[in-house]
């Protein structure tokens, strides 16, 4: 499991690029402890587009 997260601002861009380019235009993110400030870094690392 480990080997799937999305570790870098440039694998989170590379898995949106690839669920677009078959069509997805939704995504959800599920944070995995309830702590906030990982919305906080998500949103650091999305590209511009994203926020």
């Amino acid at each position: 499991m480990a080997a799937q997260l999305l570790a870098s601002p440039e694998a989170i861009t590379r898995c949106l690029h690839t669920f677009e380019a078959v069509g997805c235009d939704t995504f959800v993110f599920c944070p995995t402890v309830a702590d906030l400030t990982q919305l906080d870094r998500l949103i650091t690392a999305l590209p511009p587009t994203y926020t």
